[in-house]
């Protein structure tokens, strides 16, 4: 793993360097200790900013370790998600949570989940972007935070890990026209199609495997949230 570390640390690093994403720092108050999130530039002057609700145990940055295992850095990278967002004069940050430490019960993504909406104005409008853990985490989120919901552009929902339905079927329900959900087609894990079961959202099926999901699914995620941004 430490290779993988090493890698998702230089992809980061070069990221950097050429202004595809710029570093927001906080202190997370429970660790005592600092920790960074990962966005466009000017991020917060944009009034809609989607965001980007990944797995476990990935970095900022990286979708996949899995993927950087085998050598497949540009599947991995979010490097392209950052330039068509850009490109689309839309904000995107990227949570940070496993970067102190592993979150499987989800606490940092909720720290910097609020994070965010405290810095942001209230006419901000959001997006997210939920990813094998990060799906489950989105709905949690706005279960606890019911007032962002009419704030909502849009959910694009990549082969999300949800295996039983703990939610108010209010917020699911009003928010099922403002949701795309792909499910691979290939995976023996089958947690798209599990998660589309449950929450009654008609997926769209990828062929690949779970980590590769996500560079397959950009194009339709950037045609669907401009259909969304356009009914605003």
């Amino acid at each position: 793993m430490a290779d993988v570390e090493e890698i998702a640390k230089s992809i980061e690093k070069d990221l950097l360097e050429r202004r595809i994403i710029v570093k927001q720092t906080y202190k997370d108050l429970d660790k005592n200790q600092d920790y960074y999130l990962i966005s466009t530039p000017d991020v917060f002057k944009k009034k809609d900013i989607f965001v980007i609700v990944s797995g476990h145990p990935e970095i900022a940055g990286i979708w996949s370790n899995t993927l950087l295992s085998e050598g497949r850095i540009e599947e991995s990278s979010m490097e392209s998600y950052f330039e068509a967002f850009y490109k689309e004069n839309w904000g995107l940050l990227a949570l940070n949570p496993h970067y102190i430490k592993d979150d499987l019960v989800g606490t940092n993504y909720f720290n910097q989940l609020e994070k965010i909406i405290e810095i942001t104005t209230p006419e901000t409008r959001f997006g997210f972007i939920g990813f094998s853990m990060g799906g489950r985490i989105i709905y949690d989120f706005l279960n606890t935070n019911k007032n962002l919901v009419e704030k909502v552009i849009a959910i694009a929902q990549i082969d999300p890990v949800i295996q039983s339905f703990n939610w108010d079927k209010n917020i699911i329900n009003s928010l099922e026209n403002r949701t795309i959900l792909f499910a691979s087609s290939t995976d023996k894990y089958r947690f798209g199609t599990i998660a589309s079961a449950l929450l009654k959202i008609s997926s769209i099926p990828i062929e690949g495997i779970h980590g590769a999901l996500p560079s397959r699914c950009l194009e339709s995620i950037i045609n669907f949230f401009m259909t969304q941004v356009s009914k605003l």
